[in-house]
This record gives C-alpha cells, structure tokens and sequence, in this order.
C-alpha cells in the first residue's frame, strides 16, 4: 500500500500534537473515528466486540477526502 498523508483541520490545543495545516503520515495517526462523505464508518472489530478494527484493516480502508479522528478528539484531519 502507498503511504497515504493527512492535513490536520483541527487541534484540540494539545501541545503535542501537529498544528492546523501540518501534514502527516496517516500511518503515524491512532485512528479512533472515520467519515466518508459525511457519514460516519463503524471501527469496532465484530470478533472483539468493544475493540477497534486492527490498524492495517483500518489502514486499507482509507480513501483521498475521508476524514479521520486522532487518538479520541486529540485532532482531525483530512486523507490526501
């Protein structure tokens, strides 16, 4: 799989994290929230309920304009 990047759209003021308009690796991103086209894309692993889906199946699934949520609300940001 190509290396996919991110721009951050939005900072919760966490010191630590990247600032509005940095780019990422999207492989460096905890992802804990996916939306599509406005709709929000169900995470949760249906083996281990209460889990997330692993980081590679997570991976795969994203495409250019979705947008993903860090690590619970440390920040958004939109798949180049």
């Amino acid at each position: 799989m190509k290396a996919m990047k991110a721009i951050c759209t939005l900072n919760e003021g966490n010191d630590f994290d990247p600032e509005v308009g940095e780019i990422v690796e999207v492989e460096d991103l905890y992802i804990t929230r996916l939306w599509r086209e406005g709709s929000e894309i169900d995470l949760e692993d249906k083996k281990r309920q209460g889990y997330f889906k692993p980081e590679e199946v997570i991976l795969s699934m994203l495409k250019k304009g979705d947008v993903v949520e860090e690590n619970y609300c440390h920040g958004l940001y939109k798949v180049l």
